[in-house]
């Protein structure tokens, strides 16, 4: 039990990095997942049972619309929520929209009708992150990075802030299309959210991490 703990633990930044730039060499499916997780924050699971059409590309926000299937369930009814896509993750979200095959599945290496085998999908990655890594880290190691870089965000606030709607919120990362922030609420979780620069539109989605 304690080996899985210490194993779970955040990845640094560089090795974000690294693991996001290898996955975009690589540019197949297994690191279209991996990439995907690494800025979003989401359980494993949770991508790979996504459909393609959970997929948002094509608005001012892209994003991700989480919600439950019947090959996979969400572990709490706050878990379906809307996950603003940016970096290493947008760019696997693109990746997987173009890849030319008939499947409505995001993943059909690991989801169909019956079944979304994140264990399997797991194993697979987990191998191929302490082949490359060396040090012992697995993929969800990325959600507690991310928690960890919202948490961070939050301390920056009166330092680099921006205000959309009223909620002022730090950024985590922005570029210059984008800008995704990042607040603490008062039962623990952290909300997080996305907006396209100078269009005043934002979008709310609750992260809660465990």
């Amino acid at each position: 039990y304690k080996r899985q703990i210490e194993s779970r633990k955040p990845l640094p930044i560089d090795k974000i990095k690294l693991v996001q730039k290898l996955c975009k060499d690589k540019d197949d499916e297994m690191r279209w997942i991996l990439a995907l997780v690494s800025d979003t924050g989401m359980r494993l699971g949770e991508g790979v049972g996504l459909l393609k059409s959970d997929i948002n590309l094509d608005c001012e926000i892209p994003h991700i619309d989480l919600k439950p299937h019947p090959w996979r369930t969400l572990k709490t009814k706050s878990s379906q929520r809307c996950i603003p896509l940016i970096g290493a993750s947008l760019w696997a979200s693109k990746r997987i929209l173009e890849n030319n095959n008939d499947s409505i599945y995001a993943f059909p290496r690991y989801t169909s009708v019956d079944n979304c085998n994140a264990n399997s999908a797991s194993a697979a990655l987990n191998k191929w992150m302490k082949e490359q890594l060396i040090d012992d880290y697995v993929i969800h190691g990325f959600r507690h990075s991310f928690r960890d870089r919202l948490r961070a965000a939050e301390k920056l606030k009166g330092k680099a802030v921006s205000s959309f709607n009223h909620k002022v919120m730090a950024p985590v990362f922005a570029n210059s299309e984008y800008i995704i922030g990042a607040k603490g609420n008062p039962d623990g979780s952290v909300s997080c959210w996305g907006a396209v620069k100078g269009s005043g539109m934002t979008m709310q989605a609750e992260a809660y991490f465990d």
